[in-house]
């Protein structure tokens, strides 16, 4: 996790797909090599947002995560 600026960015792929299905604002999208990192505006709950991911209780439609794939991929991809 790197906080800088009000901004909270991850390499994970998917922790981002995660970020994005569950409504927070992606500012940006960087590649550094064959590393995305990828910039989310911080809110209040972003700790436990991101505890429930990685502990696999946070429940989010499949559809909008699938769907946060392809938009992150698609952004990786055309920069």
């Amino acid at each position: 996790m790197n906080r800088t600026n009000d901004l909270y960015k991850t390499r994970d792929f998917y922790l981002a797909c995660f970020l994005k299905t569950k409504g927070l604002q992606l500012v940006e999208v960087i590649r550094e090599g064959k590393v995305a990192v990828f910039s989310f505006k911080l809110t209040g709950n972003l700790n436990q947002i991101i505890t429930n991911f990685y502990n696999g209780t946070e429940m989010v439609s499949a559809i909008s995560f699938i769907n946060s794939i392809r938009d992150l991929k698609a952004l990786i991809y055309n920069i």
